[in-house]
C-alpha cells in the first residue's frame, strides 16, 4: 500500500454543494455505474466539442464492425456510428475469436456474427458497463477484427488509431492480466479496499493512488504493454478499471470514485488552458502561443532535461522522440508490431514527412541519433527490420535522444537515401540537396537477398573513420537516465591515441570492443562534446591569419564542430557493395575528420 500518508474526510453525508475535494466512499465489491454515468454526463455538458470532436485520426475510420450489446451480436457499423471501444490485456488465445466461416448473411445481405455466452469474461463486462451508460455498440479487436484474415487484420491494425481516436469513449482494464480477468468491480471484486474509520463522529479514509501515479508506475499491467500506449494516448476519454477503484480522464479532467472532484462549469484557468491532458496533435490550437509544458506531447510522458533547453526544437520532434521514449519501455508480444502498434500516434504528427520503419522523413537525421539504454540490448529482429531503427532493438529501458542532437544536427551534409528491391528513393530534404540522384548500386545476390529480407537499406557516401576505443569518462556532465549505472561515455582515439571524440555505450558493447578499433561511418554534423576533451592539436581556435594559431585561444567548447557517427559492422563487403548494421552513436570533433575518402555505403 504505497500510497498510504494522506488522510480524507468522506463527506457522502454532507450536503452536494460541501462535498467538492472530499471524499467519497468506494465500493470494494461494486463499481457506482451512476457515478460513472454522471461524470459522463458532466463532461458532455460542461466540456462540450473540448471533449466530444474526435481526434484527426478519426478521419481514416472507414468501415468497422462493433458488437451491438443489446443483441449480442457482431454487425457492420451502422453510419456516424456511436460506439465505446475496449481496451485490454489478451494475454493468450481467446475464448471466442472472429473466424470467416462464422460469419452469417443477413436477408438484407449484410454479414453478422452471433455471439457465444462464454465470451471472455473482460469483453462481457465490457458489454455490461456498456448497457450501463445507455450505448449499444462496442468495439473488440478480438470479435471485431476477422482473426483468420490477413485481409482484414492488416487493414484494421493500421486503422487501430482511428478506432480509439473515434470512439466516444475507451474501456481500459487496467489490472487485468489477459482476457478473463473481468473487470474489478463489475463481475470480480476489487483487490483492495477502502480503508476507513470512524473518530468523534468524523468518517475518515485513506486516498487511493491517483492515476498518474499508477501510470507512471508498473502497478497496472495493461500500462507495460506496447499496443495499448497508442489506445491510450488516441482515446479522448478513458475510462481506467482498476483493483483500486475507477478513474475517468477526458480532455481536461481526472476523475476518481474516492474523490468529489466533479464541477458544473470550466474554472477560467482550465478554459485558458483548453483540452490539457488530450494528445498535443489533437489538441484545439489557440490564439495564445502555447507554453513550454503543452508543447510537450503528453501529461504522463516527460523529457529529461529542462524545459529551456527545447525552445529551438521543433514541437513536433519533441512529440516524436517523447512518445518513441515511452513506447520502447513497453512489451511486445510480437515483435513484428513494433511499428505498426504506435504507428497511429506518430502520423498524426504534423510535417514529418512519411515513417520509415518508424524514423519520420523531414527529422531523419536527427531521429537516428538514439541511444538504447539497456545493458543487454541486442538486435532482435534483422529479418524483419534494419538495424539503424530503434524498433529493431530489443530493451526494457527504452530509448534515449540527448537534446543537443536534436537542437544542432546539420542536416545539409551526407545525403542520405532509401534502397529498396524497386529502387531508390530520396529521403533527403528535398529543398537542400541539389546534386544529383544516384544510380543503382550493383547488388550480388547475398545483398539483394538481405536487403528482401529487411526491406530496404540507408544508401548515403560518406567518411569512414578507423577509431578505437579510450578510458571511460566521468559522468560529471549529463547523466543518462534510467541506466542504472550500466551506459557510460567512453572516448574515441584515433591511431596515435589521441582523444579525438566520444560515445556511449553499453559495458556489454564496450566488452565486445576491447583492445580493438572498429569503423565508424560519418552521418551529420553536430555541435559540441558532452564530456571528452580531444587532443589540443584538434580544438579549433579563434580565426587569425597568423600561421601560428597555437598563439590564439581555443574556441570555448560549445562553438567546437562535430561529427555525428555511427558505430558499425560489416555485414557483407563484396566488391564495391559495402553493407553494415548500426552498434552505436557517438561524436568525433570535425578537425579530425578531415581529408577522408568519401565512400558508398549501405546501413542495414
Amino acid at each position: 500500500m504505497d500510497w498510504i500518508g494522506q488522510i480524507q474526510y468522506l463527506a457522502d453525508d454532507a450536503e452536494p454543494e460541501d462535498r467538492q475535494f472530499f471524499g467519497r466512499y468506494v465500493d470494494q465489491a461494486s463499481v457506482n455505474m451512476s457515478l460513472i454515468r454522471h461524470w459522463l454526463k458532466t463532461c458532455a455538458e460542461v466540456h462540450g466539442t473540448s471533449c466530444e470532436e474526435p481526434g484527426k485520426a478519426s478521419r481514416r475510420l472507414g468501415r468497422i464492425r462493433v458488437i451491438d450489446v443489446e443483441h449480442m451480436v457482431v454487425v457492420i457499423a451502422p453510419l456516424d456510428c456511436r460506439y465505446v471501444a475496449l481496451s485490454y490485456v489478451w494475454g493468450g488465445r481467446q475464448k471466442f475469436e472472429a473466424r470467416k466461416e462464422l460469419f452469417r448473411i443477413s436477408p438484407s445481405g449484410l454479414e453478422y456474427l452471433p455471439l457465444p455466452k462464454d465470451l471472455s469474461q473482460t469483453i462481457l463486462d465490457a458489454c455490461t458497463v456498456t448497457r450501463s451508460i445507455g450505448e449499444r455498440y462496442l468495439w473488440v479487436d478480438s470479435l471485431c477484427i476477422v482473426q483468420n484474415s490477413d485481409i482484414d487484420r492488416h487493414d484494421q491494425i493500421l486503422r487501430m488509431d482511428a478506432v480509439y481516436s473515434s470512439a466516444i469513449l475507451t474501456i481500459a482494464a487496467g489490472s487485468g492480466a489477459h482476457a478473463n480477468t473481468g473487470l474489478p468491480g463489475i463481475s470480480t471484486l476489487r483487490r483492495f479496499a477502502q480503508y476507513r474509520a470512524q473518530i468523534d463522529g468524523i468518517i475518515l479514509a485513506i486516498p487511493f493512488p491517483s492515476l498518474t501515479t499508477l501510470e507512471q508506475g508498473s502497478n497496472l499491467i495493461w500500462n507495460t504493454r506496447g499496443w495499448t500506449l497508442q489506445e491510450k494516448v488516441m482515446s479522448r476519454r478513458l475510462l481506467m478499471f482498476t483493483d483500486y477503484q475507477v478513474y475517468f480522464r477526458c480532455s481536461n479532467m481526472v476523475w476518481s470514485e474516492d474523490v468529489v472532484l466533479e464541477k458544473t462549469r470550466m474554472s477560467q484557468n482550465m478554459q485558458k488552458k483548453p483540452q490539457p491532458l488530450r494528445w498535443a496533435a489533437d489538441r484545439t490550437l489557440t490564439r495564445k502561443p502555447p507554453t513550454m509544458m503543452q508543447r510537450l506531447s503528453y501529461y504522463f510522458i516527460r523529457l529529461f532535461d529542462s524545459p529551456p533547453a527545447t525552445e529551438s526544437i521543433p514541437t513536433q520532434l519533441l512529440n516524436y522522440t517523447s512518445i518513441v521514449r515511452e513506447y520502447t519501455q513497453r512489451t511486445l508480444s510480437n515483435p513484428d508490431d513494433a511499428v505498426n502498434a504506435v504507428l497511429g500516434i506518430l502520423r498524426t504528427l504534423k510535417n514529418t514527412g512519411p515513417f520509415y520503419h518508424g524514423l519520420p522523413r523531414e527529422f531523419f537525421d536527427e531521429a537516428l541519433l538514439w541511444h538504447i539504454l539497456d545493458c543487454s540490448s541486442t538486435c532482435k529482429a534483422l529479418n524483419i527490420l534494419p538495424s539503424w531503427t530503434w524498433a529493431a532493438w530489443s530493451t526494457r529501458k527504452g530509448c534515449h535522444w540527448f537534446l543537443p542532437d536534436l537542437r544542432d544536427t546539420n542536416i545539409n551534409l551526407y545525403p542520405k537515401w532509401i534502397l529498396t528491391d524497386n529502387g531508390i528513393e530520396e529521403i533527403y530534404r528535398g529543398r537542400l540537396w541539389k546534386g544529383r540522384i544516384p544510380s543503382m548500386p550493383h547488388l550480388t545476390f547475398r545483398s539483394t537477398n538481405l536487403l528482401r529480407s529487411v526491406g530496404c537499406f540507408i544508401y548515403m557516401k560518406t567518411a569512414i573513420h578507423r577509431l578505437g576505443f579510450g578510458k571511460r569518462i566521468a559522468e560529471r556532465f549529463t547523466p543518462v537516465p534510467n541506466c542504472d549505472g550500466l551506459y557510460h561515455l567512453y572516448e574515441l582515439v584515433d591511431k596515435w591515441d589521441y582523444c579525438v571524440g566520444e560515445i556511449w555505450m553499453s559495458r556489454a558493447v564496450r566488452e565486445a570492443y576491447k583492445d580493438r578499433s572498429a569503423d565508424f561511418i560519418a552521418l551529420s554534423r553536430g555541435r559540441s562534446l558532452i564530456g571528452a576533451t580531444p587532443a589540443s592539436r584538434y580544438i579549433p581556435r579563434e580565426d587569425s591569419s597568423d600561421t601560428d594559431e597555437n598563439n590564439y585561444p581555443p574556441l570555448p567548447r560549445k562553438k567546437w564542430d562535430i561529427e555525428n557517427v555511427m558505430l558499425v559492422a560489416w555485414t557483407l563487403v563484396e566488391g564495391s557493395c559495402q553493407i553494415a548494421e548500426r552498434v552505436a552513436v557517438g561524436k568525433v570533433i570535425y578537425e579530425a575528420s578531415q581529408n577522408l575518402d568519401m565512400e558508398w555505403v549501405m546501413l542495414a
